[in-house]
């Protein structure tokens, strides 16, 4: 039996001598609950969840009217039903979490020594409440909360780890809206911090160790340093070993190493960190409930993978394809309208659209792909690290279509939308490579249609460039050498 185990049946044979009546019965139900909660963190059994709802629930009736233990079974009841919106999406628990949060603030009596669990369970309530709807005042609101309990909570306080964790949460998601790079630079100090409080069987380990590798993932899409990526894939697995198979975030963890790795691809090109992907993608998918608030996510970058290995030449065949599109439709089904990531959702589903249209050149995947990367573009903003992405996604897509239709304005508004990436990613931008491809391949296009000397020029100066930017093994080299000789030989 597990240390969880012993305490529970401790606790219920406790709870078994407080009958209905007894002046501490609300205490025994309380505590039991606070258990079975911290048994379902750390293994996942659903009934151990609903369980402590209801006892947390049974306990917060038995307390009178500004009871000094009021307040702490409002933030326990909250806790809860936080971690079933998560797991299962249902929105009126994550409402009435906030509800009880909010309550549990404002029955604190003064002079309460604990009024930091108060704030920064509130701002987790917040924080779970943006992922889902990406309602901005709900972000603010939690980043407030965030530093006035990590102030609550000092060098040397227990707890400090935790609220350095939940702070570079909040800040990263804000630099993920707005591209503040002070953001991204305190996200990463916070995370560093909490990982010296944590040190190896600390059990909040894992969840700093991967909250640490999804801020240098990040890093590393903005500027494109290996070293940051490397890093991430090395404490992804790290934290991986000590996770628990059946622990609820676990699926979170697999979600975050497989995107790690994705990006290397997208990198350096090696085949073995796209099926490593792929395969960390699909656990992850199958660990999660079809109304978790996380699966758009599993969704997607299971997508982008299959996406990836679709468009490799005599690698896989069509299925892979096929399964992409229908995995991008399917994430962009189950999120909400206001998600945060909803540009990323719609990027995804337009690239495989895209990409199957290459294939087998249906017009009608090459108008929706090019409808939902528009749409992924007004949803996006100037700030966003991501909208460069938007940009290439949607150049990539009108540009196929002038090849399909000979419509001239697309030619020139994908010339347009694929500069401007250039212009908004810095210069080691993941996406980088691809933008330079997609312009080169605009300019060639143009000398094409209108025999312009200097967008020949273009073409093949920004074509080179591709070709030193890419290694020499990486599978979309062969392309882009092709696309220069062409370019040469016009």
């Amino acid at each position: 039996m597990t240390a969880f185990d012993d305490e529970v049946t401790r606790l219920r044979a406790a709870l078994n001598l407080r009958p209905p009546g007894d002046p501490d019965r609300s205490t025994a139900l309380h505590d039991l609950s606070s258990v079975l909660r911290s048994r379902f963190a750390g293994y996942g059994a659903a009934e151990d969840l609903d369980e402590a709802i209801n006892l947390s629930r049974a306990a917060l009736e038995l307390h009178p009217p500004g009871n000094h233990k009021q307040s702490d079974t409002l933030i326990l009841l909250s806790v809860c039903l936080d971690d079933r919106f998560r797991r299962g999406g249902i929105l009126q628990d994550s409402e009435k979490a906030i509800s009880l949060g909010l309550d549990a603030l404002e029955l604190l009596p003064p002079g309460h020594v604990d009024p930091d669990f108060a704030l920064c369970n509130l701002a987790e309530l917040l924080m779970s409440r943006y992922l889902r709807e990406g309602k901005t005042i709900f972000l603010d609101d939690a980043i407030t909360l965030g530093w006035a309990g990590l102030e609550l909570r000092p060098p040397g306080h227990p707890h400090r780890a935790s609220s350095l964790l939940n702070l570079s949460t909040y800040l990263r998601a804000r630099f993920r809206l707005e591209g503040e790079v002070t953001d991204l630079e305190d996200a990463i100090t916070f995370c560093e911090d909490a990982l010296e409080l944590c040190p190896p069987g600390h059990p909040e380990r894992p969840q700093v160790l991967f909250g640490f590798a999804s801020i240098l993932d990040d890093r590393f899409e903005k500027e494109g340093e290996m070293s940051d990526v490397e890093e991430a894939i090395t404490i992804s697995r790290a934290g991986l070993e000590v996770t628990p198979p059946h622990h609820p975030r676990r699926a979170f963890y697999l979600h975050i190493l497989a995107g790690c790795l994705y990006n290397k691809f997208i990198k350096l090109g090696e085949m073995d960190d796209l099926q490593d992907a792929i395969n960390l993608a699909r656990a992850a998918l199958a660990l999660t409930l079809e109304q978790s608030a996380f699966r758009p996510h599993c969704l997607s970058i299971l997508s982008r993978c299959l996406s990836a290995l679709s468009r490799m030449r005599g690698v896989t065949s069509d299925s892979d394809g096929e399964e992409a599109v229908t995995l991008g439709e399917t994430a962009l089904e189950v999120s909400q309208p206001g998600h945060p990531d909803r540009p990323l959702f719609l990027c995804t589903a337009a690239e495989a659209l895209a990409y199957r249209f290459q294939k087998h050149g249906s017009s009608v995947d090459l108008e929706k792909a090019t409808e939902l990367a528009r749409t992924a573009l007004q949803l996006s903003s100037l700030n966003r690290p991501f909208h460069p992405v938007c940009l290439g996604v949607l150049a990539n897509c009108l540009r196929d279509r002038f090849r399909n239709q000979g419509t001239v304005a697309d030619l020139d508004e994908a010339t347009l939308l694929a500069q401007t990436a250039l212009e908004l990613g810095s210069p080691g931008h993941l996406y980088q490579p691809s933008h330079l491809d997609t312009l080169a391949s605009c300019y060639w296009r143009s000398f094409q249609r209108r025999s312009v000397f200097a967008d020949l020029e273009e073409a093949i100066s920004l074509g080179q460039t591709v070709v030193e930017l890419r290694p020499g093994g990486h599978p979309a080299s062969v392309i882009s050498r092709n696309n220069l000789t062409a370019y040469i030989q016009d």
